[in-house]
């Protein structure tokens, strides 16, 4: 709960749980007044506490008894939802050797992806988003990038929670801010910068994915979040599909591992672009011979699709990989990336689990599957961070493993792995220094992690 916000509503209980005489009774009036006016110029306003608003007109309007009490009432239900979906503190990674640059783009295309099932419906718009995350040095200094605008929250609500509830129920998301800078440039700690190429899940929007994108870029990666065009986004076209319409959700594959690729090409055009845009100059600083690829749920499907299809992409990492979307030629297909599969052990299943250990063994190490205890299926997006922990939890929405190791977990992993894949990094000094802290932390969480992989154990 944010100070002005705890303030007022302390104001409208107190007098039902204390007693100040006249003079103090004032006063507090006066600070509660105070701190109105400061909650609405800098908190801004949210809907959680539309019950303590009128309580506050009521309570000034009239002394009567059974409006005072209603008052307390209305204080406590806006405790209560306050409490249940809080303006979210994201992490500020403070001991990361970068802090996080942001950037968002919109790429034109020259035609939209094409289906070859008429019942699925790309984007009919020759444009394609994406956010890119960046290191930056810490002592940077610019302006800070909101988290979840309410016309994306709202269609993730009604998306993947339930389509009857109202497009502004998590409005208040809008009122966080991610730990990134925009208009800031990219370090110069190195020349060229290894990329990451990042695909959500079913339901899901690059903005889901701040806090991992962030864990992975402020160690020294520049990490692209692409928005799919082939329907599965939580956005104005989504499409829905019966859960065992292969067909569909092949087709949907198809097109997102595009969408993928098409980021790097325009990536790699943007890099050789003579222009002095804030894109062009982050692109000319990447090493495009380093390049990763993440996905998780469907975009673990995602990634394993881009690796067989697209031979610059280096490695994949699947987090709790959804592998059905999966064609049976994609996954025997022989690739030479090293893939690496994180995965809920609540969560999978064991037809899941054959298709990564299948996908696995054509590549050309084998890969990694490694099971992480504690953690549900949206552990491995910013869910946890949208409402109450403990709310979440008791839902069964998140698992039991705090928050906030669950995301060093994750991005101790995923950079790790790449250490391994792009072995120049670790020589690098800051890499090297990293490294090691994720290896201490890896060793201390092990309780939690369950390696079943083809290729000996890498942790």
């Amino acid at each position: 709960m944010r100070p002005g916000e705890a303030v007022l509503l302390l104001g409208l209980v107190l007098p039902f749980v204390a007693t100040l005489d006249e003079t103090l009774w004032t006063y507090f009036q006066i600070l509660v007044i105070v701190t109105l006016v400061f909650h609405i110029a800098y908190e801004k306003i949210r809907w959680q506490l539309y019950p303590a608003y009128l309580a506050f007109l009521i309570s000034f309007a009239s002394s009567n008894l059974f409006l005072q009490i209603l008052c307390g009432l209305l204080a406590l239900v806006s405790v209560v939802l306050c409490i249940a979906l809080p303006v979210s503190v994201l992490p500020k990674y403070a001991t990361a050797p970068f802090g996080v640059g942001i950037i968002n783009c919109m790429w034109d295309r020259e035609s939209p992806p094409a289906s070859s099932l008429t019942h699925v419906r790309p984007y009919p718009e020759h444009k394609m988003a994406a956010k890119i995350l960046y290191p930056i040095e810490k002592i940077s200094r610019g302006k800070v990038s909101p988290w979840l605008p309410r016309d994306i929250s709202g269609h993730i609500i009604q998306k993947g929670v339930h389509p009857s509830l109202p497009f502004w129920t998590a409005a208040h998301l809008e009122l966080s801010s991610l730990p990134c800078l925009e208009g800031v440039p990219i370090s110069t700690a190195m020349d060229k910068w290894p990329l990451v190429l990042f695909s959500h899940g079913l339901k899901g929007v690059p903005e889901v994915y701040m806090t991992i994108a962030s864990e992975i870029a402020c160690r020294g990666f520049v990490v692209c979040l692409v928005q799919h065009t082939d329907g599965s986004a939580a956005d104005g076209h989504f499409q829905h599909f019966a859960t065992d319409d292969h067909a569909a959700r092949n087709e949907q594959n198809n097109i997102r591992a595009k969408d993928i690729s098409f980021a790097l090409d325009m990536l790699m055009t943007n890099s050789v672009e003579k222009t002095q845009t804030p894109l062009v100059l982050l692109a000319q600083k990447i090493d495009f011979s380093q390049i990763a690829v993440v996905g998780h749920s469907f975009g673990g499907a995602t990634a394993v699709k881009v690796v067989i299809e697209d031979e610059r992409v280096s490695c994949c990492v699947g987090l709790d990989p959804w592998l059905f979307p999966l064609s049976e030629t994609d996954k025997t297909a022989p690739t030479k990336a090293t893939i690496s599969f994180l995965a809920s052990k609540e969560w999978q299943w064991q037809e899941n689990i054959e298709r990564m250990k299948l996908v696995m063994s054509h590549t050309k190490t084998g890969g990694d599957l490694v099971f992480v205890t504690g953690m549900g299926h949206q552990n491995f997006s910013d869910v946890p961070f949208m409402a109450n922990f403990s709310l979440l939890k008791r839902s069964k929405i998140i698992g039991n493993y705090d928050r906030y190791k669950g995301l060093t977990l994750l991005g101790s992993h995923i950079f790790s792995f790449f250490c391994r894949e792009f072995p120049y990094l670790s020589e690098k000094e800051h890499y090297k220094k990293e490294l090691d802290q994720c290896h201490r932390f890896l060793k201390e969480e092990s309780k939690v992690l369950f390696v079943d992989a083809i290729s000996p154990n890498r942790l």
